[in-house]
């Protein structure tokens, strides 16, 4: 009887040490919903020399120390996206809205909580997904409205198509939709964890999550002042040229004006974007609305001076993006919007009223917004959206 006691005892203790360190290991290492989900995947095409750089489970920084000395810091989710830890079912009675972009959804310097999807939000019960991804453009937000719609169902979807999107190339059409794989509840997490390292990089740690910076480095061959600095000297000012270098302003700004006007006045090609979106939110019963976010050199003169700081060639005074030579992209996507019958937001003449009556979105030197900006701009997709029920 002594040893069955025995026996019973070290049986509840070890029972005991399990559950233990089952607790404190699904609570120090969360894990998403859906293991194959990584924001690395709609990126495919991105160039990086660096290797993966926007895996999940990370914290990003950006910053343009011309403009201000604020860090601008980027909490990611546990699929690598700027927002809240996304759930596939919600709330009974809620809205969900899905934002779909590049780094103006995301928020590029501005805080975790002034972004368009923020902005948009204007009643409890109310969920705008962030899904903007910095540096990538038509073909990754396809792949992105084939992965995110089936899984997350969306009421609306918000396509923000911004004024750098549309080229000459035609965007890739998804040949798939994402098959999710969910994690085992019923698991230990410490064999789920050691398949997580083996299959999807390193695993998300509660505390302590290090922080990267988006902006290459002085010794990153990512930083083009690295591996062609002198075929680019003379092109910006000296602080320019010195904050580039040092991975606190962004580098491929270099002569961004001079390209912005060469791609602005190019036909732009859509390809079949818009019947693929179409589609796709057809099947799941969400209604798609198309976003164009202008470039600021599109609706105004007044940011000139500042870009003419690092586009010393090719750049002359007489440069003016405003005219109507350089909307042929918001011409072109509300035509095929038209067509289609699919609902278009051009944000083109409300940020162009803003910044004619003197408040400015924007930075000096980067061409993103402040947060104020972007949150005018979410308030501004609501009251539009909202206008075409």
């Amino acid at each position: 009887m002594k040893s069955g006691k025995r026996w019973l005892k070290w049986g509840l203790y070890l029972v005991g040490v399990f559950l233990f360190q089952e607790m404190v290991l699904r609570f120090c290492f969360p894990l998403p919903e859906i293991e194959n989900l990584d924001r690395i995947d709609l990126m495919a095409s991105t160039a990086d020399p660096r290797g993966n750089l926007f895996t999940r489970n990370q914290q990003w920084t950006w910053e343009s120390q011309p403009d201000t000395a604020a860090v601008f810091l980027h909490k990611m989710n546990l699929y690598g996206f700027r927002d809240r830890e996304w759930k596939l079912e919600r709330k009974a009675g809620s809205r969900r809205y899905l934002f779909v972009g590049d780094s103006f959804v995301e928020g590029i310097m501005a805080p975790q909580d002034q972004t368009i999807p923020a902005g948009f939000v204007k009643e409890k019960g109310e969920e705008a997904m962030n899904a903007g991804m910095v540096g990538v453009g038509l073909s990754s937000y396809l792949q992105a409205v084939a992965d995110l719609v089936p899984l997350y169902q969306p009421d609306v979807l918000f396509l923000c198509i911004y004024a750098n999107d549309l080229g000459r190339n035609q965007p890739i059409i998804p040949q798939y939709s994402l098959d999710p794989v969910y994690f085992s509840w019923y698991k230990p997490r410490l064999l789920e964890l050691i398949r997580q390292i083996q299959t999807h990089g390193p695993v998300h740690f509660r505390w302590g999550v290090p922080r990267k910076s988006y902006l290459p480095g002085p010794t990153d061959p990512a930083n083009p002042w690295v591996t062609h600095g002198a075929e680019m000297a003379g092109q910006v000012m000296p602080e320019m040229e010195a904050a580039m270098r040092q991975g606190t302003f962004n580098p491929h700004r270099t002569n961004c004006l001079f390209k912005e006007e060469m791609h602005l006045k190019s036909p732009p090609n859509l390809g079949q974007t818009l019947p693929f979106v179409q589609e796709i939110c057809k099947r799941h019963g969400t209604t798609p609305v198309i976003v164009y976010l202008p470039s600021r050199n599109q609706v105004t003169r007044h940011y000139l001076v500042w870009e003419r700081e690092f586009c010393l060639t090719g750049c002359d005074g007489s440069m003016d993006l405003t005219a109507p030579a350089y909307q042929a992209p918001q011409r072109a996507i509300a035509a095929q919007c038209q067509a289609l019958q699919m609902p278009f937001i051009d944000l083109s003449p409300f940020v162009q009223l803003q910044e004619a009556n003197g408040n400015h979105l924007y930075w000096k030197h980067d061409e993103h917004m402040r947060g104020k900006g972007y949150l005018l701009v979410g308030q501004e997709i609501r009251r539009q959206w909202e206008g075409l029920q």
